[in-house]
């Protein structure tokens, strides 16, 4: 760089430096700089990445190089107690409705034109497709599932299974998780069969469950046939009383 104008000397942390004033040809800008460092500077810094990348052109990392940045890696990693304080702090949360309509809208804008979309006239080749079923090939899907029951999750619910019977019991059960103890904000409710017999509806067969709780019913079903059968009868010996 060009020096245009001495400025004399500052104290900098407690050292007594000198600065100056210099032209840089790359920016055309003016800059302040220290003199011992404007003087074997090429750049104000504009250019500084551009030359380091011009430096290390076809320059192949060593061994010694590479630890480090494997260390490096290491260290920024995730810890599994970090995972569950972060978990812990946003359980519950809920976005906004107006957030989500102002990152709809976002969208929408981004993508007015259709062929700004990144995924617009891609299609997935054969070869990607084999990789797919290959890859879920062997898999625990369908009757290799340990939670197979003869496709009964198949089965269509009677028409009695209807609105009006589902908004009865959700009526009966205060729009609540029927679940002892949740304290999970659900969006969402579900009326669940204690049975697991989609044709038997009857009103002592059906609870109100919250999605969560609901989803921890597929697994192990005949405890949860027993304990939520268990705790019908309590209710309904309550009334009795």
């Amino acid at each position: 760089m060009e020096l245009i104008k001495k400025l004399g000397t500052r104290i900098v942390n407690g050292r007594l430096e000198s600065w100056g004033i210099y032209y840089c040809s790359f920016c055309l800008q003016e800059v302040e700089k220290r003199l011992d460092v404007g003087r074997v500077s090429k750049s104000c810094g504009c250019e500084k990445r551009r030359l380091i990348s011009k430096a290390h052109k076809g320059m192949k990392p060593t061994e010694i190089s590479r630890q480090k940045m494997s260390i490096a890696k290491i260290g920024t990693k995730r810890t599994e107690e970090s995972k569950i304080k972060q978990s812990k702090a946003t359980k519950g949360r809920r976005i906004p409705k107006e957030a989500k309509q102002n990152m709809s809208k976002v969208q929408k804008e981004r993508f007015k034109n259709k062929e700004n979309h990144p995924m617009f006239g891609k299609h997935q080749t054969e070869e990607a497709r084999q990789k797919i079923v290959k890859a879920f090939k062997g898999r625990n899907v369908g009757k290799n599932n340990p939670n197979w029951k003869d496709g009964v999750s198949f089965e269509i619910y009677p028409q009695e299974f209807n609105k009006e019977l589902k908004q009865f019991i959700k009526d009966r059960d205060n729009y609540a998780c029927q679940y002892p103890g949740c304290t999970e904000i659900h969006d969402r409710l579900h009326v669940h069969h204690i049975d697991y017999n989609k044709k038997n509806n009857n009103s002592e067969n059906l609870i109100t469950l919250g999605t969560s709780c609901h989803i921890k019913t597929n697994y192990n079903r005949e405890y949860w046939s027993e304990f939520y059968q268990t705790m019908m009868m309590n209710k309904l010996m309550e009334c009795l009383l």
